[in-house]
C-alpha cells in the first residue's frame, strides 16, 4: 500500500502519466495480468473505475509532472535527480519486459480430462510418496534425491501437457490429511498449468513445477504447531519463526547436488514483493 514513494489517489482523480502500483483490491480480481500500470489514456482510467475506488500511485515511477506536483518545494537539483531516476526506472522496466518469458508453444489437449484422470491420479500418488520420503529425510537431517523430485515433477508435467484439467481437479478435491504435502503438490500443479497456459517450453515447465514443489520445504523445520497455521492467527513470536522457513528452505536445497539455480531463486524469492520487501 502507501509508502514514502506512493500516494493514495481516488480513481476519479487519476491523470494520464500516473503509475498505479497497487489497488484497493487484489490484482487477480481485475483483468490485469501484470501488477502495475502506467495510465496512458482516459480508457485506462475508465477500466480502473469498473473495479476500484482508490488506487496507489508510485510518484517515482510516474511521469515527471506527477513528481513535480507532489514535490512543489523541491529545488531544481532535486527535480533533475527525479528526472534522472525516472529515466533509469523506465530503462529498467524496458529491460525487465524484454526478459519476460515469451510464448514459444501453443499447447493443445491430447486427452479429455476424463481420459487423463487415471494418469493424473497416479502422478499425484507418486508425488505424495516422494514428499513423504523428503519429509522423513529432513526429520533425520539427511539429504534427499533431487533427481527423484525432478522425475516426479516430470510425470506431473506430462499429464498437465496432455490435459491440465485432470490434475487441477485433483488439486482441488484430493487431500491426504497432511497439509504441507497437499500444499506442495497443489502449488506444483498450479504452476505447471499456468506455465502451460503461458506457452513456456518443456524445460522451463519442469523448473517451475519443481520450484513449486519445494517452495515451502523449509516449513518442515518449523515447530509442528505452527507449520500450517494461518498467517492471521500467528502470534508475533510465531510470525517471526514462520519467516525463517525461507532460510531453512535455502539451507536444505543448497546442500543438494545439481539443484537448478532457478529453483533456489523460487525458494528464496517466493514471498518477495515487486519493491523488494516481503
Amino acid at each position: 500500500m502507501a509508502s514514502n514513494t506512493t500516494i493514495e489517489v481516488p480513481v476519479d482523480d487519476l491523470q494520464v502519466g500516473m503509475y498505479v502500483s497497487d489497488l484497493d483490491r487484489p490484482w487477480l480480481e481485475t483483468p490485469y495480468s501484470i501488477q502495475g500500470i502506467l495510465i496512458q489514456s482516459q480508457n485506462d482510467i475508465d477500466i480502473l473505475k469498473r473495479y476500484c475506488t482508490l488506487v496507489y500511485v508510485d510518484v517515482d515511477r510516474s511521469e515527471i509532472f506527477v513528481a513535480q506536483q507532489h514535490t512543489p518545494h523541491a529545488k531544481i537539483s532535486a527535480s533533475t535527480d527525479i528526472a534522472n531516476k525516472h529515466k533509469q526506472l523506465q530503462a529498467n522496466e524496458t529491460e525487465s519486459l524484454s526478459t519476460l518469458p515469451q510464448r514459444v508453444k501453443t499447447y493443445t489437449d491430447i486427452h479429455t480430462a476424463e481420459q487423463e484422470i487415471p494418469a493424473a491420479t497416479k502422478a499425484y500418488s507418486i508425488a505424495f510418496t516422494l514428499f513423504s520420503d523428503i519429509s522423513i529425510n529432513i526429520e533425520r537431517n539427511t539429504k534427499f534425491d533431487i533427481q527423484a523430485a525432478h522425475e516426479v515433477v516430470d510425470t506431473l508435467c506430462e499429464s498437465i501437457i496432455r490435459n491440465p484439467d485432470a490434475a487441477l481437479l485433483l488439486a482441488q478435491l484430493k487431500t491426504t490429511g497432511k497439509e504441507l504435502y497437499d500444499s506442495a503438490i497443489k502449488t506444483s500443479v498450479h504452476l505447471l498449468a499456468f506455465g502451460r497456459h503461458l506457452g513456456l517450453p518443456r524445460k522451463e515447465l519442469s523448473i517451475l513445477g519443481l520450484g513449486g514443489l519445494l517452495m515451502d520445504i523449509g516449513k518442515q523445520r518449523l515447530p509442528k504447531e505452527i507449520q500450517t497455521k494461518k498467517s492471521l492467527l500467528l502470534k508475533p513470536n510465531e510470525r517471526k519463526l514462520m519467516k525463517q522457513h525461507i532460510f531453512y528452505g535455502e539451507e536444505i536445497i543448497t546442500q543438494l547436488s545439481n539443484t537448478p539455480e532457478e529453483v533456489i531463486k523460487i525458494v528464496l524469492q517466493h514471498h518477495e514483493r515487486e519493491n523488494g520487501n516481503g
